[in-house]
Formats: structure tokens, sequence, C-alpha cells
């Protein structure tokens, strides 16, 4: 009788999630199974679009833009997340994933950065231990809006 085959565990996956507060809370209701955390970052990083900059958070020129502008937080907030994240992994929890929350005014631009940026940063030192994923809730319903040439 061949040797019973172990089954391979299920990779954690880390969520990402950037939304515009504008539209609505949070997206999406979390499993009892997940852990989360909700970053506002309206009162960290200045709005480009105050600045007059209209490209998304996922243009490189924005995610530059925003390094510049809350370098001290982005790094705080970077290591708080690397030593969360390395405790979550080693934990024995029944926690299989980890919603991030990033949220601002529009969802457009700040959040959308600051998401962008975090995964990044987290692939670089936990991308073999786990998945990240990236999701923009509002990015399009707030370029419709605010790019809508009926309006």
């Amino acid at each position: 009788m061949p040797p019973k085959k172990k089954k391979k565990a299920k990779k954690k996956t880390i969520y990402i999630y950037s939304f515009g507060r504008k539209w609505g809370l949070y997206p999406g209701v979390p499993a009892k199974d997940t852990a989360q955390f909700v970053y506002d970052v309206r009162h960290s990083i200045r709005d480009p679009w105050a600045l007059g900059y209209r490209e998304s958070g996922t243009d490189p020129a924005i995610q530059k833009l925003v390094r510049q502008l809350a370098p001290k937080w982005l790094n705080f907030q970077a290591h708080y997340l690397r030593t969360m994240v390395k405790a979550w992994l080693r934990s024995k929890a029944d926690q299989k994933c980890l919603n991030l929350y990033f949220t601002c005014q529009g969802g457009y631009q700040r959040s959308v950065a600051a998401a962008e940026i975090m995964a990044s940063r987290l692939r670089t030192t936990f991308g073999k231990e786990c998945e990240i994923i990236v999701r923009h809730q509002s990015l399009d319903k707030a370029r419709a809006v605010f790019f809508d040439k009926k309006r």
C-alpha cells in the first residue's frame, strides 16, 4: 500500500483593499477566520488631487509623490506591518486571511497608492510565504464620477 500523501497546507493570504469613504464603508464582510486592520490615510498623506494631480494611485508618478509626501508614515506603517505579518504567519491561529484596508476620501489616489506601496513592500519580505492580493474597490467608481464628461 503506497504511503499517504500529506495534504499541502493552504497558503495564507493577505488581501489589501483600497476604498473611498465617499462611497460607503468597508468593502465586503470579512469571514470570522480573518484578521483585519484599517488605515485611514486622509490625515497622514496630503491629497494629490488638491495639488493638481489627476492620475490614479496605480500610476507610478502618484506612488512616487505619495512616498515623497509621507515617507515617515509609510516607513513606520511598513515596519509595523512586517512585524505584525511575521507574527501572524507564525501563529497557530485559524486565521487564513489577513485583510488590510486603506481608505481616503474618494478611493482614487492616496488609498490606492498606499495599498500598492505596502503590497510591494510586503511582497519583498513575505512573497514566498503568503499570497498578497490587492483590490481597489472604489477606483472605477471614482474614475467614472471624477472624469464623466456628462457632468
